[in-house]
């Protein structure tokens, strides 16, 4: 007989070795009436006598055709669904509360390893290390001659790859034109990359004088249909022909996360895209190289993090002899070697701490289902006593028990996993909404893939057993002598899950004071001084290189857009600037001062800002003294105005009135003061607040506003790109007015951004917003489930305790002592949850002070309304189901079983 017959026919085996016993049996039994003349009844048992236990023949013969192990395994997991469904309440709330738990955790992974975890798809992407100039959070690319160099000197890797651009350029097929992101590579990246096409070949160091070009498998699929004879055919980007060599592998997505390039072209690309000698690296200025290397067999990346800060103070002498750049723009920054694994990532610099903080608060979340289910199945497991004791008294096995009740358990988990996986899909896409918007918009692959499925079935299996096991142990410590009594139940019921009560408040108080935490954090950010009043306002960002105007057609084309804008109903002030507040990008300037003493002042970390004279009013930033709105942005005798902000007014000129002082430029050498240029410099006619221009979330900063004039093409007026704020009547007014002015005067072809100011801020702090509602999120979870735990645990101990309460009522107890008595024990176990609850919180919270850079922590006040509000809610929780305890009829009570 085969498996076929084995596993679908079971039935119809088991009933032929019914037969067949039966068969035997009764020829025996006729043998003996024959032989010794027996009558049918006694010659039947006589038979039964000498064939033994029928019933257990038949099991032992069963066992040949069948695997013991499943078809108990397949009778539990029935049994366990027929258990389930007689209590769908309490059975549906512990499902939702799993899919919860495992929710948060599907949404959190997901992130986590899209922003994390990723790496690139190529052989043992370990051994790739990135090399990058960095100070904390602060990230940035290295120029071409400290590439050249590097890749010269550097002993570690086989060697060192860059690229560059990841910028949207129109690309050209046929008929066909789009905006397409392009990635330009060094020609032995793939080879060190060590990566094979998908279709065709890749371009290497002998292409590099070429234009050739290797598309993305998507590209490729939505472009060409996945035809093959895309190889050998022209593509057209930015006016200049390349020809198509290969196609990418389809898990390629480029090497900056999360920008999905179309199309990867040689670094010799750049020279025509931006008239510049990239290739031989002759612009120092420009740090926009990112920098990969691949380890030698051996090398580690603490030894390449050693080499790289022997070799830094030579790489930044020979890179940079002037010192103007490495020296001083970008002094703070230090060289320093990565984990290069997933490529180059600013999520992952922005994300990976708070991720990690989620990850721990989504770890708490979990343990509180778990406890939560744990509390469901232990009272299910008290109200099934003198079921268990019947069992252990007909034979069973206490492993066959426990095995029962744990089956139990992953029955209530697994339609949790598959909710859970599909609310953590939801809830990822919805965090993706939250992340940043700086730069490029961030593309994610969402779709569930073997390894988060995989991770998330092992935390739901992991809350499977958290949540069976100690109700399967208790189950099997069932005492038949003592459980089928009512008695011993109702005395069992006072000490039913003590343990979970004190877990489930301590890790309620934990999550509470984490969002207490984060959620301060946040409203300290909102209501500091930043030096901007973002109601009322919007901003825009306007750029008209698509259009490929001349600087004096794209000056004429902004003047005429200023204009139409300042008529618009509402608008009360219009203010150009070169670069958006809260953008995260900073700038860097060689710019100093002299005092009347003749002492030389500079600061290389300041801000520099291009902005017109209604800046100001625009955004909102007070000048404290001077001329807000000076008649010209010039002096007569040609130097430019400027205004200082506050703290760089009292660097610049310290006990000094700065109003008509002079600040240079150095346009070579050192700013020391050796070279004072006039047309490099700017006369001070107000000074300005301080201002957090960079982030929210960052100190303010010096600032240093050049003042020009729209309208003067020689005067810093922006050509083909521009950044405004308007202030209006309303946001919605000002938004409004840019969008109708940009429609009147600004070609279809420009792109026009445009967004509320108040956006911006909201964007700016989009990290600690996500913080802040996910573990407020969590919190309210935490409380709803701790109130559901104890009100459950409350109600299954006066359920079994009725009988114990009704004779003591019949005995004239006072309803307040049986209050009492009933909450004492819980209301202990509350008070220890707290005490411990606090201990972890205040460790908690410290190492997420320390891990986000938070400088307050949730103080006591944030401790103590964590402490109330879980004190509230377990309050109503337990004394509802003891108030209705003392409401019971004694008579009923005591016929109760």
């Amino acid at each position: 007989m085969g498996w076929f017959q084995r596993v679908f026919r079971r039935r119809g085996i088991y009933t032929d070795i019914s037969d067949e016993v039966r068969q035997h049996l009764d020829e025996k039994a006729r043998q003996l009436m024959r032989s010794e003349g027996l009558t049918r009844k006694d010659a039947e048992e006589a038979a039964r006598r000498a064939f033994g236990n029928v019933t257990l023949m038949e099991e032992r013969s069963r066992e040949v055709w069948q695997w013991p192990t499943l078809e108990s395994l397949w009778a539990d997991a029935k049994y366990a669904a027929r258990q389930l469904v007689k209590s769908p309440g309490i059975t549906l709330v512990a499902i939702v509360t799993l899919a919860l738990g495992i929710g948060a955790s599907t949404a959190i992974f997901t992130l986590t390893w899209n922003i994390i975890l990723k790496s690139l798809p190529v052989p043992h992407p370990e051994r790739l290390v990135e090399y990058e100039l960095r100070n904390g959070d602060t990230m940035h690319g290295l120029s071409g001659p400290l590439y050249r160099l590097m890749r010269q000197r550097q002993t570690t890797s086989t060697d060192l790859l860059a690229w560059a651009s990841d910028e949207k350029i129109p690309v050209r097929h046929g008929d066909q034109v789009s905006l397409e992101t392009i990635q330009l590579l060094t020609g032995n990246s793939f080879r060190i990359l060590e990566m094979q096409p998908y279709l065709g070949r890749l371009f290497s160091e002998q292409d590099e004088q070429s234009l050739p070009a290797v598309l993305s498998y998507d590209f490729w699929q939505s472009r060409f249909a996945g035809n093959r004879d895309a190889i050998g055919q022209t593509l057209t980007i930015a006016n200049h022909s390349a020809t198509i060599i290969g196609v990418m592998p389809r898990a390629f997505e480029g090497l900056t996360a999360n920008l999905h390039p179309s199309v990867y072209l040689p670094f010799s690309f750049a020279n025509l895209l931006y008239e510049k000698d990239y290739t031989t690296a002759i612009w120092p200025s420009h740090f926009g190289f990112y920098v990969l290397g691949r380890l030698k067999p051996g090398a580690s990346l603490a030894q390449a993090s050693a080499e790289i800060r022997t070799l830094e103070p030579s790489l930044r002498k020979d890179a940079d002899p002037s010192g103007i750049y490495l020296n001083q723009f970008f002094k703070t920054l230090r060289l320093s070697v990565h984990d290069g694994s997933s490529g180059v990532s600013w999520l992952k610099v922005t994300y990976e701490r708070p991720l990690l903080v989620l990850e721990l608060l989504v770890a708490l979340l979990l343990l509180l289902c778990s406890i939560n289910t744990a509390l469901v199945m232990l009272a299910r497991v008290s109200g099934r006593q003198h079921e268990y004791a019947l069992r252990v008294a007909l034979g069973a096995r206490r492993t066959r028990i426990v095995r029962q009740v744990l089956v139990e358990a992953v029955m209530l988990v697994v339609p949790g996993l598959a909710l859970g996986i599909f609310l953590g899909w939801f809830g990822a896409h919805t965090l993706t909404a939250m992340l940043a918007s700086d730069g490029p918009p961030q593309q994610f692959n969402l779709r569930p893939n073997a390894i988060i499925l995989a991770v998330n079935a092992g935390a739901a299996l992991l809350v499977a057993m958290g949540a069976g096991v100690i109700p399967a142990f208790r189950a099997a410590r069932t005492a038949p002598a003592l459980d089928l009594k009512a008695a011993a139940r109702s005395v069992a019921a006072r000490h039913l899950g003590g343990w979970a009560v004190i877990l489930q408040v301590a890790v309620s108080i934990c999550l509470l004071s984490t969002a207490i935490l984060l959620g301060g954090t946040l409203a300290r950010l909102l209501t500091a001084h930043s030096g901007f009043d973002f109601d009322n306002a919007a901003a825009a960002s306007i750029d008209l290189d698509p259009l490929k105007l001349s600087d004096a057609q794209g000056n004429l084309l902004f003047n005429r857009f200023a204009a139409a804008l300042e008529s618009k109903p509402g608008v009360q002030s219009v203010g150009f600037t070169g670069l958006l507040p809260l953008s995260h990008h900073y700038t860097v300037s060689r710019t100093f001062s002299i005092d009347r003493h003749g002492v030389v002042h500079s600061n290389p970390s300041m801000f520099f800002a291009s902005v017109t004279p209604g800046y100001f009013s625009a955004t909102g930033t007070r000048i404290l003294e001077g001329d807000s709105a000076p008649q010209a942005t010039r002096a007569s005798s040609g130097m430019a105005n400027c205004v200082l902000g506050q703290s760089l007014a009292r660097l610049f000129f310290p006990g000094e009135d700065p109003t008509g002082r002079i600040v240079y430029f150095a346009t070579s050498g050192k700013p020391d003061g050796t070279i004072l240029d006039p047309k490099a410099a700017c006369r001070v006619v107000g000074i300005a607040e301080d201002v957090k221009y960079i982030s929210l979330r960052r100190p303010e900063i010096p600032v240093l506003y050049q003042l020009f004039r729209l309208n003067v093409l020689s005067d810093y007026a922006p050509t083909n790109e521009a950044e405004l704020i308007v202030r209006g009547a309303s946001g919605s007014l000002a938004l409004a007015a840019i969008r109708n002015a940009a429609a009147e005067t600004i070609p279809s072809a420009a792109i026009v951004k445009s967004q509320l100011f108040i956006e911006r801020a909201d964007e700016d702090l989009s990290r600690e917003r996500m913080l802040m509602g996910l573990s407020s999120t969590f919190a309210v979870l935490a409380l709803l489930l701790t109130a559901l735990g104890l009100y459950g645990l409350v109600m299954r101990s006066v359920t079994l305790r009725t009988r114990e309460i009704g004779i003591r009522v019949a005995l004239g107890a006072r309803r307040g002592s049986i209050l009492i008595n009933l909450g004492r024990r819980t209301l202990l176990e509350i008070v220890l949850g707290v005490l411990a609850g606090t201990v972890i919180a205040m460790l908690i919270g410290n190492a997420i002070r320390r891990l986000l850079d938070m400088h307050a922590g949730a103080g006591a006040e944030g401790y103590l309304l964590a402490i109330a509000l879980i004190l509230l809610v377990a309050m109503l929780a337990v004394v509802a189901p003891a108030r209705r305890a003392t409401s019971v009829d004694p008579m009923q009570a005591l016929r109760a079983e």
